[in-house]
């Protein structure tokens, strides 16, 4: 999703996102638990310590205690560099050209930066059938937006909490008035949900 002239951004949404927060909030600590689609597909190949159920939703999670059926690892394999143009869209266009120049040095430097969040709402990911185009045209809408200030986009997350897209300025190009750039990018930003999501 996103701009392939900026950045393709990867995105997980909708049911299966919100089944793996669900899942989280039932797993203590070193316990593998499984949520009612692995639990169909694993069928009687795990054996359970216990069952959990969400008192809000009525999902079913399994605390596995073993496999019962051996799984062969995956033998490594040898892959070949991907073409230039498949990377391309996957690196933010500084990255690309200090990579291309044999320039790389910069990607351990510890610099100042100036994050800015971004949560926003109203597409319904599993009902809509136009959610997938609503989405990439907000997160388009949003890298050229800071793109024109100098910021980059890093990441979209989707989950229980909401959704957030989180931006940069001062990396990997710094600014002078990153602060100043980052505010009159999100003063611009406000206007994005509204558009997209009518």
């Amino acid at each position: 999703m996103g701009d392939p002239e900026i950045q393709l951004i990867e995105v997980l949404a909708g049911s299966l996102v919100d089944a793996l927060a669900e899942a989280e909030h039932h797993a203590g600590t070193h316990e593998v638990v499984l949520d009612e689609s692995a639990l169909a597909a694993l069928g009687e190949r795990v054996e359970l310590s216990e069952q959990r159920v969400a008192g809000d939703t009525g999902r079913t999670f399994g605390v596995e205690r073993r496999l019962t059926a051996d799984v062969d690892k995956v033998a490594p394999t040898q892959s070949a560099p991907l073409p230039i143009e498949q990377v391309r869209p996957w690196l933010l266009p500084a990255v690309y050209e200090r990579l291309s120049a044999g320039r790389g040095e910069f990607l351990a430097e510890l610099r100042p930066a100036i994050p800015l969040f971004i949560r926003f709402g109203g597409i319904d990911y599993d009902g809509d059938d136009d959610a997938i185009e609503k989405l990439d045209d907000f997160v388009r809408r949003s890298q050229r937006i800071l793109d024109d200030y100098g910021g980059n986009a890093l990441q979209l997350t989707l989950g229980d909490k909401g959704a957030y897209l989180y931006a940069v300025f001062g990396s990997p190009r710094a600014h002078e008035d990153d602060a100043a750039r980052a505010v009159s990018a999100a003063l611009e930003l406000l206007t994005v949900e509204r558009a997209v999501t009518r």
